[in-house]
């Protein structure tokens, strides 16, 4: 095995007191703390065809039993109308047949290769490496990036304008100036027949606005400082509208309306054009449809607005910041979502780049792996469908939301520490602009007791009062002691991957830990407990090896590798991620903070008071309580 240079600072959990408590921001989600990867040495030797001279095959049969509410969408092609119509099949439980229930055997094996990954300190390397964005005018990270600060709390912003179009299919900037026009001098000059200061879309201000965009204005010659909520701000502003030079008019949403304490209340005039134009990077171009879509990388409103004037050969105006010679970024708002200087890549290998290694790790060994840079390897476990045992009747129909934090919620996703107190949040937050951020480590839900009582979220209310339908979740989840059987084939297995194996299906044989599938986790939905009731395999001699010996054959491997590999006195049994990992599977486990989601209320809106100056909280560091 090659030497490996093992950073060993695991997320700088090392830095910090575990005697240390701190206020906790509620979440029914926690974090498995990240550390190093194990790579096993009989990696080379994997075949299909050659067995090893102890290889194992065969199969056992599992036996799973819902303790809490489960639910998984059901499989096929649903129209829109599909998906509103409560009566549909789409809110159905998974079936493979007409009212046969069952547990698909690829999300079966998702969750037990999810928790091999973590048990056996995989890698953290299936990921979606995307450059998130920031947007967040109290953060100075933010703000520093996109204006200049000119003292005497006056402010210059730093970003362009210009124009997009495509050529050949390839997104081109055009340069041109900008001046700031006030709201309501728009619509004076449209005879009051129009408001643009409620709240809307840059589309529905364009489909208000029935006069020519081309107009004619004056400004001033100058930059001038105008005073607004955060100060002062330096910029050109329209004087008159009719008369002067020539320019387009353009409008940008409307978050808020314009009566709202500190709202948008100007739109802006794009003027002299430059006569050449700058080809953007595709890097540019991916962060900028990123960034304006949604996780099934569907447009939001705005972006699929301007998306089809582009199809259309017209032209989308944006604001841009130069980075050097170069265009850095483009938004469609002045103050735009600007992407972090890291990724969750760059956040990851600051804990350890090993994770990114082209070195399979056991998960990938045991269930296979694709890659473009190497040969790819086929999997030697395979999960049948789980289909339910007896009569099964669905439980009322639920109509929730299940939104929550993304990665880009910092106090959350990224650890957080003061740099030179380790028992203090930091004065501000580490984020993805920090360049020695890292990652917090693997997400997972924690389960509830069982039979637990589930409350989901009522749908939230319109500004008029009226509720959001749009937001809303629905299924019908299947009850409290279901039962699905089903196997699990393998071939060709070591002694100690058959452990792992069994030590990933049964906890390690603690018939108290519980596993999470399917949708409706944050309200504690999908627990179940796993059994091994039958198992028929043997190894190339016919000698069968009890699954206790083939789990103590896998413990002593990863103990091994803590102790001779990395030189660490503690073993795998008391490590950080594997305490947590568990811990997270007790149904019994006290909870360290209430297992729900921030409050969204206007008035009351915790994901906000979290990231208060005067609070900063953090979410609990469950590897804390260990001792």
């Amino acid at each position: 095995m090659p030497n490996r240079n093992y950073n060993r600072n695991r997320g700088n959990q090392g830095r910090r007191n575990t005697a240390v408590t701190m206020t906790a921001i509620p979440s029914p989600y926690n974090f498995v703390p990240l550390d190093c990867a194990f790579f096993p040495k009989w990696a080379s030797k994997v075949s299909h065809d050659v067995p090893f001279s102890n290889g194992i095959s065969g199969s056992l049969t599992l036996e799973v039993t819902t303790k809490n509410p489960i639910y998984i969408r059901n499989g096929g092609a649903f129209s829109e109308t599909d998906r509103k119509n409560r009566n549909s099949s789409y809110n159905d439980f998974f079936q493979f047949a007409k009212g046969k229930y069952c547990i698909p055997g690829s999300s079966f094996k998702g969750m037990i290769r999810n928790i091999l990954e973590i048990a056996s300190f995989g890698k953290m390397n299936k990921i979606n490496d995307y450059r998130y964005s920031i947007r967040d005018l109290y953060d100075k990270k933010y703000t520093q990036e996109m204006t200049e600060d000119l003292g005497d709390r006056t402010f210059r912003a730093k970003v362009r304008s210009g124009w997009i179009h495509l050529q050949d299919g390839k997104w081109e900037l055009t340069p041109c100036e900008y001046a700031r026009v006030e709201q309501t001098d728009l619509e004076s000059y449209h005879s009051g027949r129009i408001d643009l200061g409620r709240r809307q879309s840059a589309e529905d201000k364009y489909r208000q606005w029935s006069l020519n965009l081309t107009l004619d204005f004056s400004m001033d010659t100058t930059p001038q400082s105008y005073r607004h909520s955060c100060g002062h701000l330096e910029y050109r502003k329209v004087n008159s509208i009719g008369n002067g030079k020539k320019g387009t008019l353009v409008f940008t949403g409307q978050p808020m309306p314009r009566s709202k304490r500190n709202a948008k209340h100007m739109e802006f005039v794009f003027f002299d054009e430059s006569p050449d134009s700058i080809a953007l990077d595709k890097e540019v171009v991916e962060n900028f449809e990123f960034v304006h879509s949604d996780d099934q990388k569907e447009p939001n409103k705005e972006w699929r607005y301007w998306k089809r004037q582009l199809a259309n050969n017209k032209r989308m105006p944006v604001f841009y910041i130069e980075d050097g010679d170069n265009v850095h970024s483009i938004g469609l708002a002045m103050m735009y979502r600007f992407p972090y200087h890291n990724s969750i890549k760059d956040a990851i290998c600051n804990v350890e780049n090993l994770h990114f290694s082209e070195d399979p790790d056991l998960s990938e060994l045991m269930f296979g792996f694709t890659s473009q840079e190497q040969e790819c390897l086929k999997g030697r476990i395979q999960f049948s469908h789980l289909p339910s045992q007896g009569n099964v009747e669905p439980l009322d129909l639920v109509k929730t939301v299940l939104a929550g934090p993304k990665p880009t919620y910092y106090p959350n996703y990224i650890n957080q520490f003061e740099r030179n107190n380790a028992n203090k949040v930091p004065k501000d937050y580490i984020t993805y602009m920090d360049d020695d951020v890292e990652i917090r480590g693997w997400k997972r839900y924690i389960v509830r007791k069982d039979s637990t009582k589930i409350e989901y979220n009522s749908l939230p209310k319109r500004g008029d009062g009226s509720v959001n339908e749009d937001v809303a979740t629905t299924f019908r989840p299947l009850p409290v002691n279901t039962k699905f059987k089903g196997k699990v084939v393998f071939h060709n297995l070591l002694p100690q991957e058959l452990g792992a194996l069994v030590w990933c299906l049964t906890w390690g044989g603690n018939d108290n830990l519980r596993h999470n599938i399917g949708m409706g986790k944050p309200f504690g939905c999908g627990s179940i407990k796993v059994e091994i009731t039958e198992k028929n395999y043997q190894d190339v001699k016919g000698n069968v090896i009890e699954l206790e010996d083939a789990m103590n054959t896998f413990k002593e491997m990863m103990n091994d590798f803590f102790e001779h590999e990395l030189g660490d006195d503690e073993r795998w049994e008391e490590s950080d991620q594997l305490y947590t990992l568990l811990r997270m599977a007790d149904p019994n486990a006290k909870p360290l903070h209430p297992l729900r989601y921030p409050k969204l209320e206007n008035r009351n809106n915790e994901f906000i008071i979290a990231k208060n100056r005067d609070n900063r909280l953090v979410l609990t560091h469950l590897e804390d309580h260990k001792h």
